[in-house]
């Protein structure tokens, strides 16, 4: 994303516009809208929400966990999938609390492109808390298949709300204590602002134009661009 190409630019000592900013793209034939050419969207179950990332501290996972909680007061039938793997004690934890919340959670390890894209389907939702990412192409998989997103909003997934408008509800981010990692303090306030995007969220119709939004994203639309780059380097 351009942050990033800025921070490139400047390790590497050169003019900003030396640096081209082409993305990457997602797969088109997994990830995709079946009432993309419908008036009618199909009826998903409601409301479902669902994550897909690493069982870690890091991705705002117990965060989220946090916020489900919350919303189940006033939304009981929300349910929470969770799409990842991790290893070591962190993962564990989480693993052990996730196991704890199973009225409300169902963890279903880690899962092929083909199958998170049918769990995409079927929810409503998707959720992305993270503390740090780079460009964060599961969002755009989300959308491409009919989902609203939640997601923190780091440098990365502002830039993908400004090119996907309408689509994402950005969580202002906690402060942080080294780059991953929240200030303890911030956290509860991160969760209210969390839970609320998800509400939000829920509250927002199904996208009905998910695939010319997520176009410029396409494999092919990247090598129109990497094409560009190239032809205009060799003038």
């Amino acid at each position: 994303h351009r942050e990033q190409a800025a921070e490139i630019a400047g390790v590497l000592d050169v003019d900003a516009s030396c640096v081209q900013v082409v993305g990457a793209g997602y797969r088109e034939d997994v990830f995709y809208c079946e009432h993309a050419n419908s008036r009618e969207p199909t009826a998903r179950a409601e409301p479902t929400l669902l994550y897909a990332g690493k069982l870690s501290n890091s991705k705002g996972l117990p965060q989220l966990l946090d916020a489900v909680e919350i919303l189940q007061h006033g939304i009981p039938k929300i349910h929470l999938h969770v799409a990842g793997s991790g290893a070591g004690e962190e993962a564990d934890n989480l693993r052990a609390r996730i196991e704890s919340m199973s009225r409300l959670v169902t963890w279903h390890g880690q899962l092929s492109p083909e199958e998170l894209a049918a769990q995409m389907r079927k929810s409503q939702v998707f959720v992305l808390p993270s503390f740090y990412e780079g460009l964060a192409l599961v969002i755009v998989e989300a959308i491409a298949r009919g989902c609203r997103v939640a997601a923190t909003g780091l440098p990365g997934t502002v830039e993908l709300a400004q090119r996907l408008p309408g689509s994402i509800a950005l969580v202002d981010p906690p402060a942080m204590r080294t780059v991953d990692a929240p200030r303890e303090e911030e956290l509860p306030a991160f969760v209210e602002r969390l839970a609320a995007a998800i509400q939000s969220s829920l509250g927002e119709p199904p996208l009905t134009h998910a695939q010319s939004l997520v176009q410029p994203f396409t494999w092919k639309a990247v090598f129109d661009r990497i094409e560009e780059v190239w032809r205009a380097s060799r003038v």
